[in-house]
């Protein structure tokens, strides 16, 4: 607000697009931590709120974006320019999946918590894979809320409020199966290069058999299994069956069928009206399918930097000697005195750090958070919030 009223005062017109993305920041939150890194498992950066509100923002720039490029008055109704809507349904489709990656690395850098407290008998990996699925329902609900309502009516969908709602609801699955697809990943592979090689090659697949980079009449007979296998291929019979088969499309063409049916044919898209339906059910299908493999991976996988406690050389040889001893007990004398010669002898090669394992416990520990400085200016509230 200083700044506008200082601009005012000098007679300063920002430029528009300027304006309206610092407009942007300043709804989002985002200015107060401008300065501010993003951060990482091993630097302090943005909090979890933040990268939230960071991620719907980036996203409503590409949905700008997209909104200039297919403005509704430079396309019409007809089969020219019927390709430029596929492309548009299949561009917010990639955006969407490509998405979901964030929570690929996310998942990997809190595994190594999870699985020191699934050693120490905390709770058992359904009741961290079960809210963790739950808490990014909100998630996709924004940003398939935001692309739709920015997207829809100024690119020139199907005018019908029903089908603003029937594209709004299979983004939204969409983009949950996504999180969803790249958690289980995450949960399989636990480490960050394995993860992101193995997420790039699952999302090129997912592409490639979507059924627009690759057309379904263009698939050899044996790798239509991939068409039907891939999350997106029913995302994209879902919006194409939604927009095309809409009363606008419904002008016949030639040999009986519409531009919408002509359109859908070219593309090996052709299927009836219910097959929205069944392209919903799929895609949850996937969401509790990929939720389930990340609760086993992580009930019955092992992660594979296991930490491990280095004990002292004396604590070493005392556990060893009861060991032998206890080996050596009831034995002949031969025996007794070969487990004697055996365990006296140090171990070559082998090296035992000192190391003593100790246990810090805390009472009656306060902390304090300081108070953002949005909140103090509401609240005029200059103290920090004791917890």
């Amino acid at each position: 607000m200083e700044v506008i009223r200082r601009e005012k005062q000098a007679g300063i017109h920002p430029d528009s697009d300027v304006d309206a993305y610092m407009k942007g920041i300043s709804i989002l939150g985002l200015d107060i931590c401008s300065d501010t890194m993003i951060g990482d498992a091993m630097r302090r950066g943005i909090s979890g709120g933040q990268k939230k509100r960071l991620t719907a923002g980036s996203l409503v720039i590409i949905a700008s974006v997209t909104m200039t490029v297919l403005l509704r008055t430079r396309m019409a109704v007809d089969a020219i320019h019927a390709n430029y809507y596929m492309g548009a349904l299949f561009y917010a489709l990639i955006i969407l999946v490509v998405d979901g990656i964030p929570e690929l690395l996310m998942t990997v850098s809190r595994l190594a918590v999870f699985n020191k407290q699934r050693e120490l008998c905390f709770y058992p990996a359904w009741a961290y894979a079960i809210p963790a699925a739950i808490l990014k329902v909100p998630l996709s609900f924004l940003e398939a809320f935001v692309w739709t309502a920015l997207t829809y009516y100024v690119i020139g969908y199907s005018p019908e409020v029903s089908r603003f709602s029937r594209q709004f609801l299979l983004f939204f699955l969409v983009h949950l199966t996504s999180t969803s697809m790249y958690r289980f990943i995450a949960s399989v592979f636990q480490t960050v290069v394995a993860s992101t090689l193995a997420g790039s090659l699952v999302l090129l697949i997912v592409l490639l058999f979507g059924g627009f980079l690759i057309q379904k009449p263009s698939m050899p007979a044996w790798l239509e299994w991939g068409f039907w296998l891939s999350p997106l291929t029913y995302g994209e019979i879902g919006l194409t069956v939604n927009e095309f088969l809409a009363p606008r499309w419904g002008k016949v063409a030639s040999a009986n069928a519409t531009i919408g049916q002509q359109i859908l044919e070219s593309r090996g898209l052709n299927f009836h009206g219910y097959f929205y339906w069944i392209s919903v059910g799929a895609l949850i299908g996937f969401t509790v399918l990929f939720n389930a493999g990340f609760t086993l991976a992580l009930t019955f996988l092992k992660y594979p930097d296991k930490t491990r406690a280095i004990i002292s050389s004396e604590k070493y040889n005392q556990l060893q000697g009861k060991i032998d001893g206890g080996m050596c007990a009831g034995k002949n004398k031969s025996t007794t005195s070969a487990c004697s010669k055996s365990s006296t002898e140090p171990d070559k090669g082998r090296l035992v750090l000192p190391f003593e394992p100790l246990t810090l416990t805390f009472k009656d520990v306060q902390y304090y958070v300081d108070t953002p400085l949005v909140t103090m200016i509401i609240l005029v509230f200059p103290y920090p919030e004791q917890l």
